[in-house]
């Protein structure tokens, strides 16, 4: 029994969406359900869907948002396991199969997620920092990992490791920890294991890199970032965790892109990270390497990408423990 329904929440994915749903379409465990919510795109995703065999495809009339459309898809669900695809990233023939088979021998877990490959848009392997930082959050000597409640708290109160399209979920434990909270456009899935942590639930991680994940421009985390959204929900949710509190994981996060984007010579948009840092964090850790290197430009801007770099490695090879 297909026991699996594979969800692909779309707003204007049009470019990279067959690629996605044929990945998909290929599974060794065949969804019970492949479908396809397309949130009011203005392009052609919803027609692209419509061309693939045994794809369906629901449009909203009007545009609900990131969130609002993940919950339609857990509506909808009717089989113990969901996944929630993104609608640009390539998922490897034995995704399923693998995940669903962890869901089942660990029974506590709310989610099964797995490593994942970051490709450009051209479908080109490359490595990203936040490719890099997530790295130091999975064991080096276990092929899949399960910690207890807390001490996977523990691990994600310091970043948000888990890579969102490489997750299932278990729709027993999504009904008690309830529908996606729709106040955020990209801390969503981040918010939500910490709640299942939080309300005594474990997630159990593949090592496997099971998911190409695509990184570039058009994304919505890149949206998110340069209107500095992204930043404004990750403080907000880290202040709403209980006590002991810490900002590292915001800071981190504000540094990297203020790297990326001063190297890339964009420096306005490197200031507006320097001073939302600088107004919103107290006793920011970075604000005097910022604007140091803010004045030394682009070619600053570079060094410093090179440092990050390497000192990403150097945390990558060095999992953390909790």
């Amino acid at each position: 029994m297909t026991r699996v329904t594979i969800a692909v929440p779309t707003f204007n994915g049009a470019r990279f969406l067959s690629e996605t749903l044929a990945s998909l379409r290929s599974q060794t465990l065949p969804p019970a359900d492949l479908v396809v919510l397309d949130d009011a795109s203005s392009d052609d995703s919803a027609a692209v869907a419509a061309s693939m065999p045994e794809v369906r495809v629901i449009r909203s009339a009007e545009r609900r948002g990131l969130a609002a459309n993940w919950n339609a898809a857990l509506a909808l669900c009717e089989t113990p396991y969901l996944v929630l695809a993104h609608q640009d990233d390539v998922y490897e023939p034995r995704f399923a199969e693998t995940l669903v088979a962890a869901l089942e021998a660990h029974p506590r877990a709310a989610a099964a997620h797995c490593k994942a490959s970051t490709i450009d848009e051209h479908g080109r392997p490359f490595t990203h920092p936040a490719g890099l930082y997530k790295e130091r959050f999975w064991p080096r000597d276990a092929a899949i990992v399960e910690r207890e409640p807390a001490a996977e708290l523990a691990i994600l109160r310091q970043g948000n490791y888990v890579i969102a399209p490489s997750a299932i979920l278990r729709m027993s434990i999504v009904r008690q920890l309830g529908p996606f909270d729709t106040r955020y456009a990209f801390v969503t899935d981040w918010e939500y294991w910490l709640r299942a942590s939080l309300a005594g639930h474990t997630l159990v991680g593949v090592v496997e890199r099971l998911v190409r994940f695509r990184r570039h421009e058009a994304t919505a985390t890149r949206d998110s970032e340069r209107s500095l959204r992204r930043y404004e929900e990750e403080l907000e949710l880290l202040l709403s965790l209980p006590a002991p509190t810490s900002l590292r994981p915001l800071e981190n996060n504000l540094l990297a892109d203020f790297v990326a984007r001063l190297a890339a010579g964009d420096r306005a948009g490197a200031a507006a990270l320097l001073r939302f840092g600088h107004e919103r964090i107290a006793r920011f850790r970075y604000s005097t390497l910022m604007r140091f290197a803010l004045h030394g430009g682009r070619a600053a801007g570079r060094l410093l990408a090179l440092a990050q770099a390497a000192y990403l490695r150097t945390l990558a090879a060095r999992p953390i423990r909790a």
